[in-house]
């Protein structure tokens, strides 16, 4: 049968009718029980600085008051989505924060973009207009954003009853191990964090995750390749 972490959003596929003692991902005891501190809000915040900022938090009202008094600044706007599981927010932050790379300082913050523009694009990506994996490949960027890809992966493999892809154990992998310390040591960079804190990879290993986990992610970025090829 088919189960749910209320705690982290972690669906996996269990043989048995016994319900096991802990989430598989989380290692929560109590994986069963609701808890709304569990899923959080992306929020945009504009403030009489001139600053735009973007981030996910379980209590927003408190998170803008902390904000205000760090920019010693009013808010001049304020959007925020209904609450969603940990996993869900952090995949819309990144994207956004993908989208709208060319605009952002430090971290979260944007500059040079009007409140609406950053407010629609969450609107857009936290109802399901995406990015695909060849969106991102396009980018031209060098490092890409790792949270929409493996949300994608999962996604084909939780409609599928499958068990979600473990990436820390493709990163501890020996073989990814040399391969990503080849990558290190012929671009300078593999894996790093930046923008808010996520983790982007070398657009080589955000490839090799991407075939690796197979199904329709494998095949997007083969046909990608495939046109690089011809081109």
């Amino acid at each position: 049968m088919n189960l749910l972490c209320e705690k982290c959003g972690h669906t996996w596929l269990t043989r048995t009718d016994s319900k096991p003692k802990v989430c598989p991902s989380c290692k929560s005891k109590t994986w069963m029980m609701k808890n709304e501190k569990s899923r959080k809000s992306v929020y945009v915040v504009s403030f009489d600085n001139g600053t735009t900022k973007i981030g996910i938090s379980s209590n927003v009202d408190t998170r803008i008051k902390t904000l205000s008094s760090e920019y010693n600044s009013c808010t001049t706007a304020l959007y925020k989505t209904n609450p969603a599981y940990i996993d869900i927010a952090k995949n819309t932050e990144q994207q956004v924060l993908f989208i709208l790379r060319e605009y952002m300082i430090n971290g979260s913050e944007l500059l040079s973009i009007d409140f609406e523009s950053v407010k629609n694009a969450v609107l857009l990506v936290h109802n399901g207009t995406e990015l695909s994996v060849t969106d991102i490949l396009l980018s031209g960027e060098t490092f890409l954003p790792v949270t929409p890809l493996i949300s994608k992966i999962n996604g084909e493999r939780f409609s599928k009853g499958d068990s979600p892809f473990n990436l820390s154990a493709w990163l501890a992998s020996k073989d990814n191990i040399i391969f990503i310390e080849d990558v290190k040591g012929k671009f300078g960079n593999a894996i790093i964090k930046k923008q808010g804190g996520y983790t982007y990879a070398h657009k080589f290993i955000f490839a090799d995750i991407g075939i690796s986990a197979g199904g329709n992610v494998k095949m997007e970025i083969l046909e990608y390749l495939g046109g690089r090829v011809k081109q």
